[in-house]
């Protein structure tokens, strides 16, 4: 199935499905217990099926050309396992398993490489840093190493990136982090036909999450914002979600996460 429900709300809020989207790297934001994961299911989504197919029936073809039309995903998950975006994007009418093998979808345990470049042993705070510098470098280089390889055999790229935050917590210092996202950047000028996401838990009580959160947000063309509801919680309403940026018209929804399909209405207005 071509078109998703679930999918193309969201991506026509984004602005996504407009021709000439100016937009290459994007901050996906999330609140207190809201889970931001079916905002990057989406994005596959609009990587592997949306853009292709649109581009295809524009060029008057019924079918996507894999190689002259396709964008290849990878996935770096920091906190949810593959095993949820996959069971996630089945939904979408996504094999990420089928896509997988033909080459259109890869994927990294960022915090498994993380804890094998950082070795369990005491280290001093020099060789801390030391090991993070390394270890940072690494991760950026294998990357690197496959979106090129990825670029090679199809039209574009697309980096996403699952709850960045949760590097930090695995001994990777704040610096860090910004060194490698900053990295990641650098990749769109180095890269023709690259895109960006990244995805952070944001909470003002905690100063070293506030801080990646801006400097993603700053860092980003587009920012999505997916919070819960502030008046506590409703069967009609899973949350709000906000976008914000220069290309597209900055607005809130709420948002109503169902089984097969998110829906996605003005404040005050009817989820029906």
């Amino acid at each position: 199935m071509l078109y998703s429900k679930m999918a193309a709300a969201l991506i026509a809020a984004l602005g996504l499905d407009q021709p000439n989207v100016q937009s290459s790297s994007f901050a996906v934001l999330e609140r207190g217990n809201a889970d931001s994961s079916f905002v990057l299911s989406c994005f596959m989504w609009e990587c592997l099926v949306g853009r292709p197919a649109r581009e295809s029936r524009a060029n008057g073809l019924l079918l996507p050309r894999t190689s002259e039309s396709s964008t290849a995903v990878l996935l770096l998950s920091c906190h949810h396992s593959s095993a949820h975006y996959r069971n996630q994007t089945l939904k979408l009418g996504l094999n990420l398993t089928s896509l997988s093998q033909k080459g259109l979808f890869e994927e990294l345990d960022l915090m498994k490489v993380i804890s094998e470049s950082l070795s369990a042993k005491k280290l001093s705070a020099e060789l801390v840093d030391e090991q993070g510098t390394i270890a940072v470098k690494n991760l950026f280089l294998s990357v690197r190493n496959k979106l090129m390889k990825m670029r090679e055999n199809f039209k574009s790229v697309c980096l996403i990136i699952g709850n960045i935050n949760d590097i930090v917590t695995s001994g990777v210092s704040l610096e860090h982090v910004f060194i490698f996202i900053n990295y990641l950047q650098g990749l769109l000028s180095e890269i023709s036909n690259m895109s960006l996401v990244i995805s952070s838990h944001v909470t003002d009580e905690d100063e070293n999450e506030r801080l990646l959160g801006t400097f993603i947000k700053n860092s980003s063309d587009l920012t999505v914002l997916v919070s819960g509801l502030q008046t506590g919680l409703s069967k009609d309403v899973s949350g709000c979600l906000s976008v914000l940026g220069q290309s597209v018209p900055s607005g809130t929804y709420h948002y109503r996460l169902m089984d097969r399909q998110v829906k996605m209405f003005s404040p005050g207005s009817s989820s029906v």
